[in-house]
């Protein structure tokens, strides 16, 4: 990625996309439902990770950046860079998605 923004922003895309077609066991999804409120206002989460991830690469805390920033345009939530499905969406068949 570089220091590609445009990079960073297409990642972040594709890294939500993914995660939405092959979301956590419900179990996990309902376990970072529940810590999610805890975990928004966390300055490790909110601005630690971010930081780091900047200190690596300034397109990673880009990256970070346009995960919140496509979340809350689809309407999702997310803990951190983890997606969670919308809230009573199916899951896709399992079948379908082996073909």
């Amino acid at each position: 990625m570089s220091e590609d923004l445009t990079a960073a922003q297409e990642l972040a895309r594709t890294w939500i996309d993914q995660q939405l077609a092959d979301p956590l066991p419900d179990d996990v999804v309902s376990a970072l439902r529940g810590v999610q409120p805890l975990l928004e206002h966390d300055p490790v989460i909110v601005q630690g990770f971010r930081a780091w991830a900047g200190s690596i690469n300034p397109a990673a805390a880009h990256f970070i950046d346009e995960i919140a920033v496509q979340i809350a345009r689809r309407g999702l939530e997310a803990v951190s860079v983890i997606v969670l499905p919308a809230s009573g969406s199916a899951r896709p068949n399992s079948d379908v998605a082996a073909m």
